[in-house]
């Protein structure tokens, strides 16, 4: 079975998660801030887009997790990068988002 990656439980990457988990990939969903985290692994919906039981179901049935540590990136086959695009209008850390994220190692 493949295993996907989600970087950025957000409201992209999360209905991303659940969407490739109902899809039949073992789906891993990394995060920085722990609350996310914690509320995935409890199958606790925080976003519009995601239906609750949908997302209560696949934690159970051990399709869908949630981390904050990056290093289980390399157990993914293949990983989705949803972290936040930064306003046009500013040129400070434009690309600092991705750069956190590539700097997990």
């Amino acid at each position: 079975m493949l295993v996907g990656g989600v970087i950025g439980l957000g409201y992209v990457g999360l209905p991303l998660a659940v969407e490739k988990a109902r899809a039949g990939f073992k789906t891993t969903g990394f995060d920085v801030q722990q609350k996310k985290v914690n509320m995935v692994n409890q199958g606790i919906n925080y976003i519009g887009d995601v239906v609750q039981e949908d997302l209560a179901s696949l934690v159970k049935n051990g399709m869908l997790r949630a981390t904050s540590d990056f290093s289980f990136v390399k157990d993914c086959d293949f990983i989705a990068i949803c972290v936040p695009t930064p306003p046009w209008t500013s040129t400070s850390n434009l690309t600092s988002p991705m750069y956190g994220i590539l700097s997990w190692r």
